[in-house]
């Protein structure tokens, strides 16, 4: 089973007011050619698909034209989850229709948290993807009320690693010796490079999360936020795939990558 791990395409994003729209649909028509031609199994799409909440119809027809053309690939599966960029509502809304073209979306963290675990067979592989979208505060972390920012901070990152744990768990309840698993994310980790064009997502230390945080249950994880491609605390499987694109003049001289294993 091949996998490709992207993330961070913005679709719409306009640098110094320029359109970036034919950089755009080169890429997706390059990404589709290079999906087809390596025989990519599997697409991992780790959030900011959008770089606005209320993208344009063009970048709308960008997305679903990348999507309906796939299926003239080989590709089995693809996981697309939401980033900060992007409105949950907007990937959410045709998630139905789209897992019937075998795309699985998670635009925000789920009321039942096993929605964001999916098993997949390919090539007789067994693959388990749990597909956590950006975990805004509000939906992972109910509000206490006198707490202190040093309270809040603590609590959410607890939170947050508890809802990793927890699809972890759900992975490993369906385990066996021949089944693959990732998991997918969109977060800052302790250690990142960060360039121009990210938009932060956190107040000060909130979202202090570090490589050893994260399960040991998960054979990859397929990050997306950071712009710059890069490890996480020196570790092979934690990688940021970076922006496809160039979103800032910070990222002039960065190798841009998908990354495929």
């Amino acid at each position: 089973m091949k996998i490709l791990h992207t993330s961070d395409w913005h679709l719409g994003h306009r640098l110094h007011e320029h359109s970036q729209h034919e950089e755009h649909a080169l890429f997706l028509q390059w990404l589709a050619d290079y999906i087809s031609q390596n025989h990519i199994d599997v697409l991992l799409l780790a959030g900011d698909v959008f770089d606005t909440g209320a993208p344009s119809s063009q970048s709308l027809k960008l997305y679903y034209d990348f999507l309906v053309n796939l299926r003239k690939s080989n590709c089995h599966s693809v996981f697309i989850t939401g980033g900060n960029h992007d409105a949950p509502g907007t990937l959410d809304a045709p998630k139905e229709l789209l897992h019937a073209l075998s795309v699985h979306v998670v635009g925000k963290a789920t009321e039942v948290l096993s929605d964001e675990v999916f098993t997949v067979e390919c090539n007789g592989e067994k693959l388990q993807v749990a597909a956590v979208p950006f975990l805004r505060d509000q939906d992972i972390r109910r509000a206490v009320a006198g707490e202190s920012f040093d309270q809040i901070t603590e609590r959410y990152k607890q939170a947050l690693m508890r809802h990793y744990h927890e699809a972890a768990g759900i992975c490993q309840e369906n385990a066996s010796e021949k089944i693959v698993t990732i998991a997918m994310g969109h977060l800052f980790a302790i250690g990142g490079k960060v360039s121009d064009s990210e938009q932060s997502i956190y107040v000060g230390n909130l979202g202090d999360i570090g490589a050893e945080d994260f399960p040991e249950t998960f054979g990859y994880m397929a990050l997306g936020h950071l712009h710059r491609p890069q490890k996480v605390g020196g570790k092979d499987h934690i990688r940021y795939s970076g922006s496809p694109l160039t979103l800032s003049f910070s990222e002039v001289n960065q190798e841009k990558q998908v990354l495929a294993f």
